[in-house]
C-alpha cells in the first residue's frame, strides 16, 4: 500500500513539548509545508451554529487566525460546495491547508 499524497499534516501538541522543532524538521521536507498555529478547534467551537460550511469559512475567513495564514480566502471559498453542512468542516480545513501549502510551492 501506497503512503498518502494528498491529505493534511497535522501536529498536535502541548506547550514547550517540542511541536514547533518538529514543525521546522518537517518544513524541511521540499514536499510539506506545515503552517503556524491555525486555530481550526477554537474557531471550529464557537462557530458552531453556522448551518453551512462555506458560512463557517466566511466567519473564520474574518478572523486574526485566518489573517495570519495570509492566503486569498476567495480561493479557498469557490472550494467549498454551498451546501456542505456546517458540522462537515474537514473538506474546508483541507482546502485551506493546501492553499497555504502552495504558497510555498508545496504539495501538502
Amino acid at each position: 500500500m501506497s503512503p498518502p499524497t494528498h491529505g493534511p499534516v497535522f501536529i498536535v501538541g502541548s506547550g514547550r513539548s517540542g511541536s514547533s522543532l518538529l514543525r521546522a524538521m518537517l518544513n524541511a521536507h521540499p514536499d510539506l509545508h506545515i503552517t503556524q498555529e491555525a486555530a481550526f478547534y477554537r474557531w471550529a467551537e464557537r462557530l458552531t451554529a453556522m448551518p453551512t460550511a462555506r458560512e463557517w469559512f466566511d466567519a473564520y475567513a474574518r478572523t486574526p487566525s485566518f489573517r495570519l495564514l495570509r492566503i486569498d480566502p476567495e480561493a479557498v471559498r469557490v472550494e467549498i460546495p454551498p451546501d456542505l453542512p456546517g458540522d462537515q468542516l474537514a473538506d474546508v480545513f483541507t482546502a485551506i491547508m493546501r492553499h497555504k501549502a502552495a504558497r510555498f510551492g508545496r504539495t501538502r
